[in-house]
Parts: C-alpha cells; sequence; structure tokens
C-alpha cells in the first residue's frame, strides 16, 4: 500500500501533463442497467458489458503453493521497487567491497618484499640529483688540481659541484667551509642532497693526500664516498679509461632464517589482503539492514509467512550479493594474483565469497563487529608468541560466531599456503625430506623433522580441514548460515516465546485460575471481579460476561477475534508502572468492522498490538 501510495506521487505529474501541456482531467460516462455496464465514448457511441455479477465465472481465491508465490513475489517486487528508489545507496554499497579489492591487491603489488639478497653497487644514483663540495688544498698543485678534476669527471651532468678556495676567503679549512655551505643551504637541504665529498691536498712525502667526505645521514654513504675517492685516483694515475667498480652482495641467509622471514611475509600480506576485502564487505552486508522493508509486522499479519517474508529478502539481496562477487572476480582476474588465481583457484575465491554471503546475510553483523574480531586473533597470533593457546581458543569461538572471521581466515590462508607451497617445491620437499640424512629442515614437518619455530605450514589441499587449508572456514560458514536463518525464523514464529511460557507454567505448575491472579500486578494490587468494581459501562459488562461465560468451542463458532480478559503494564519510570490495557474482553464475528475509542493513553494502540502479537500479552487468553 505504502509504495502504491508513493509511486502515484512520483509520476502523477508525468500523467497528468504531455509536452507541457495540461490534460482535460477524465470523466467517468458509464452507467449501469439490467445488470449490464454501458459506457459512453468521447464520440457518443455506447458500449454494452456485462456486469461482473452476470456473469458465470466465479471468483477462486489462490491457495497452496499458488498463494505463498503469489506472496513471495509481492514482497520480492517490493524489494527491487525499494532499492531501485535508493538507486544511489544501492550502487554505493555495491561498488565499495570492489573498491576495497582494488586496494588490497594494489598493496600486495606494491609491498611484495623480494627476500632475495640483490647486489648493491656503492653509487650516487639512489640519491638523484646532489651537491658534491670539491677542494684541491690550500696550496694546490698540478697533481691536486688533475686529482680534482678527475675526481668530477667520473659523474653524469645532473650532479652539481661546489668548488671550494681558501686563497684569500675567510675559511681556514675544508670542514669550515661545508658548515658554512650547510648553513647557505638550510640543513634540509644539505641532508638530502650534499651526500659525499673530496679534499685533494699537496703531501711532501707521497705528493698527494686524499679525504674522503660523507654525510652521515644515509646508510652507505661512507663506502659510496670511499668509493668515489678510490676511482677518481685511479683515473688521475693511470688514465680516464681505468675505473673502479665497488658493490655489496650480503651473505646468503641460512635456511630457518629464510623460512621465518617468509612465513611471516606471507601472513602479513594474506592478511592485508584479506582484511581489506573483509572490511568492505562489512560495509556492504551491513547496509543491507538499511532495505529491509518497515511494515514487516504488517505484512505477516496481513498473512505473510515469516519464511516468505525473509526468503524474499535474501533472494533479492542475495542477487546484489552475487552482483558484487563477480564484480570482485573480474578485479582478481586483472591483477593476476597468483596466490588466488593460479592452479583454478579462482573457483575456490568464488566457493568462499558464496558461503560467506549466505552466512552473512541472515546475521548483518556490524562492520564494527566484523573487523574487531579479526584483528584481535590476528595480533594474538602473529605478535604475541606466548598466547599461542589463549588465540587457539578464540579462533574457535569466532570460527563458530563470526562469519567474517571466516573470511578474514580463509584469504589469509589461502595465500600463506600458497607462498609456503611454493618455497618448498623450490627445494624439492618430495625427495628431500624422506632422506635420512636430512636432519631437519622447515619443509619436512610431516615427517618430523622441522626446526622449532621455523616450520612452514602447506597442504597441496587447498579445502584441507587443517591449517592452512580453507576447508574448516567453509563448513562453518555453512553452519553458520544455516544457524542465523534458524534463529531469525524462530525468532519471528514467537517460539522463543512460546518456549518459555511454556517453561513457566511447567514451573510454577499452577491452574488457569491462578494465573489470572498475576494480573494483580498490573492492577495495582486490586483483582478484578466484577461489572461493579470496574464501573464499566452495561454493554461493556455484557461483552465481558458473554466471554466468560462461553466455552472456547462456542466462541470460536461466533467470533472470528477473541481477546479474554487481556492485561498489559508499561512502564514510565524505572520504579512505577501503570496498566496500558486492563481486562479487556472483545469478540469480533466473521466479516465486521471494528475500532477502539478512548481518550489518549487508553491504550488503543497498546491493544491492537496485542491482537496483532507485536506485543506479548502477559496475562491473556486470546484467540
Amino acid at each position: 500500500m505504502s509504495q502504491g501510495t508513493v509511486k502515484v506521487g512520483e509520476t502523477e505529474d508525468e500523467e497528468d501533463q504531455i509536452n507541457g501541456n495540461e490534460q482535460d482531467g477524465f470523466t467517468n460516462h458509464s452507467f449501469s442497467r439490467d445488470g449490464e455496464v454501458i459506457g459512453r465514448s468521447r464520440n457518443g457511441d455506447l458500449d454494452f458489458h456485462p456486469t461482473l455479477s452476470s456473469t458465470d465465472h466465479q471468483l477462486h481465491k489462490d491457495d497452496g503453493w499458488r498463494l505463498q508465490w503469489s506472496r513471495f513475489k509481492g514482497m520480492f517486487v517490493k524489494k527491487v521497487l525499494i532499492s531501485w528508489r535508493h538507486r544511489v545507496i544501492s550502487i554505493v554499497q555495491l561498488l565499495l567491497p570492489v573498491l576495497f579489492t582494488i586496494f588490497a591487491l594494489l598493496i600486495d603489488v606494491t609491498s611484495s618484499f623480494n627476500t632475495s639478497n640483490k647486489e648493491l653497487s656503492f653509487d650516487l644514483s639512489p640519491f638523484g640529483s646532489t651537491r658534491i663540495p670539491v677542494c684541491n688544498g690550500s696550496n694546490p698543485s698540478g697533481i691536486t688540481e688533475l686529482a680534482a678534476q678527475q675526481y668530477m669527471n667520473q659523474f653524469s651532468n645532473s650532479q652539481r659541484f661546489d668548488m671550494a678556495s681558501f686563497n684569500g676567503s675567510s675559511y681556514n679549512n675544508f670542514s669550515e667551509y661545508i658548515v658554512n655551505r650547510a648553513n647557505d643551504l638550510t640543513l634540509t637541504i644539505y641532508k638530502k642532497e650534499m651526500i659525499v665529498g673530496a679534499l685533494f691536498e699537496t703531501s711532501a712525502a707521497t705528493g698527494i693526500n686524499a679525504t674522503a667526505y660523507y654525510n652521515s645521514q644515509p646508510y652507505h654513504a661512507l663506502p659510496i664516498s670511499v668509493s668515489l675517492l678510490l676511482n677518481g685516483l685511479a683515473r688521475t694515475f693511470f688514465g680516464a679509461s681505468y675505473s673502479i667498480s665497488t658493490s655489496m652482495l650480503p651473505f646468503p641467509k641460512d635456511l630457518e632464517s629464510e623460512a621465518k622471514s617468509q612465513n611471516s611475509m606471507d601472513s602479513t600480506q594474506g592478511f592485508m589482503v584479506g582484511f581489506c576485502i573483509s572490511f568492505g564487505m562489512s560495509f556492504l552486508t551491513s547496509s543491507f539492514v538499511y532495505f529491509l522493508v518497515g511494515s514487516k509486522h504488517l505484512q505477516v499479519v496481513s498473512g505473510v509467512s515469516p519464511t516468505m517474508f525473509w526468503l524474499a529478502t535474501l533472494v533479492w539481496d542475495y542477487i546484489n550479493y552475487l552482483l558484487v562477487c563477480f564484480a570482485m572476480l573480474i578485479v582478481f582476474a586483472a591483477f593476476q594474483t597468483t596466490a588466488y588465481v593460479a592452479d583454478d583457484r579462482l573457483g575456490l575465491v568464488l566457493l568462499v565469497l558464496l558461503v560467506y554471503g549466505l552466512a552473512i546475510l541472515p546475521s548483518s553483523m556490524s562492520s564494527a563487529t566484523c573487523i574487531v574480531t579479526t584483528i584481535l586473533v590476528w595480533i594474538l597470533t602473529v605478535f604475541v608468541s606466548d598466547a599461542k593457546s589463549a588465540s587457539a581458543a578464540f579462533e574457535w569461538i569466532f570460527l563458530i560466531f563470526f562469519p567474517n572471521y571466516s573470511l578474514t581466515k580463509s584469504f589469509m590462508d589461502i595465500y600463506s599456503n600458497y607462498g609456503a607451497l611454493t618455497f618448498c617445491n623450490k627445494l624439492q620437499y618430495t625427495t628431500m625430506c624422506p632422506n635420512p640424512k636430512v636432519p631437519q629442515h622447515p619443509c619436512c614437518k610431516a615427517y618430523g623433522k622441522c626446526p622449532p619455530g621455523a616450520c612452514r605450514d602447506f597442504s597441496e589441499n587447498f579445502l584441507a580441514w587443517e591449517s592452512p587449508g580453507a576447508g574448516r572456514f567453509i563448513f562453518f560458514l555453512l553452519l553458520q548460515g544455516l544457524f542465523f536463518m534458524t534463529l531469525t525464523l524462530a525468532k519471528d514464529y514467537n517460539l522463543f516465546q512460546r518456549l518459555a511460557a511454556y517453561v513457566k507454567q511447567a514451573c510454577t505448575r499452577r491452574s488457569n485460575a491462578d494465573v489470572f491472579d498475576l494480573s494483580m500486578e498490573y492492577t495495582n494490587g486490586s483483582p478484578m471481579s466484577s461489572s461493579d468494581d470496574l464501573g464499566e459501562d452495561s454493554d461493556v459488562a455484557r461483552e465481558r460476561q458473554r466471554i466468560n461465560n462461553s466455552s472456547q468451542h462456542e466462541l470460536a463458532k461466533t467470533d472470528s477475534l477473541l481477546t479474554q480478559e487481556s492485561v498489559q503494564g508499561s512502564s514510565v519510570h524505572k520504579t512505577s508502572r501503570f496498566t496500558a490495557v486492563n481486562h479487556v474482553c472483545v469478540g469480533v464475528p466473521e466479516n465486521e468492522c471494528f475500532g477502539l475509542l478512548g481518550q489518549n493513553g487508553a491504550g488503543k494502540t497498546t491493544t491492537f498490538k496485542m491482537l496483532t502479537g507485536d506485543v506479548p500479552c502477559p496475562v491473556a487468553r486470546p484467540g
């Protein structure tokens, strides 16, 4: 009803105006005669049509599955209309997970560490354009001038030189010149651009005395400065065709250190990918709550079962969710992230996303709950080495109750499993581990030869139950979906309320009269016994007497709606209560309309809520 009303309001102007011209109002020229409807057209012709009552056709109400399908279709169309009316929000909620997936894979591409040891050349190429102070001494000679010139010739044109001269200057030495130069350039430019320098002085013993200057901020400025100075001297004494190239190559890591480093890198990278995807999915799934039909109770009262209502909601939300999943698969395929794409693992990614949707849509937890649980367990696992047992306990708790944790861990373990499997395949673990001559190895955990703290956990089956397989996460996601669906339906079918009433009745074992005595709590300790105590009207008293003196079987024949001795208390303050509905007895026959009259606060709204089941009745015999 509300959707139709809004839709009419939106399109009324479009229907009333065509090409900006106001149209004439419609006038019904029809009239009825002898079971026929005579329609008069604008040109004056008369059309005769039989009325509905005069036809032989009979109306048939839908029932069974046809009725359920009609209700499902109506609720589904209503969900579609709501999403279309809020299409901006719908588009944003669908794009957020895709954007976060792109962000996650960009992080993986840009921050991938290369654990292989690379050769590092000692030159100024990592620093870009620099300023190089050079001095040929206070008493320059031919050899010092040649050495200074050859030193500068080894650099490219992008480097700038500051030639220091002490003849007639205010500087006493080269160090004083550099300090004053730093004041002129400002400290920031000095640290960034002045990396190396050289001083060539005349020596009576050797002919030349060369000193290499370096900036202490960069780690490798010292060996770079010495290498450049030696290269300049080689060019001076042996000619410009000679040069010295200096580089550094670290010793390779031992196998245990390499395994620890690779394991930490894979865990961190996998967590970043899983966390970003989970972060985007949290916003998507929590935003579905915004589109819940607000008139759910009205739909249920009108005959739509909770099963049909939530089934229509789930189907439409899952269709939107599938659009996001396929868009995310396109992103994974575009980035070609090997851990998630190679060896048909893109299908595994799709499977994880599909079962996650079934688990999270019936629950729709807040994004904060989803994110905090994932971060907590990751911190306990990675950074707190003494809390392995505690993190394992938390992991099983979150695995059972929080779908977002399973989603994050699935992507994290797929990534780390691929990294460990690649690492061990390069070392040919299948032929090495069975060898009795191999005492311990990070890849030989299955053979009992793994060193403590350096084991690489991996499985060739990415759907394995044990870590780092994703099998247990998929299994628990399916269980969570079934559990949350059942919980939602149980709540809407009032199973918990009925169970509580049954347990209370079984524990108290009181008679039906004793149950009505509980109404004293809501009537300020004064049980109602007769119409005289109430001061009620005679017709109200007769209705009460008719209902109380008739059996349920008799009332079921005469009344379609029945409430007997309904009482509902309300709280204004924590210490005070008043009776909103006080022993209402009323029966409504079939095909009759009824209404409630009363002043503000008389309990009209509360009574209707009790009749429709929106508010439970502490003391009543509703029918």
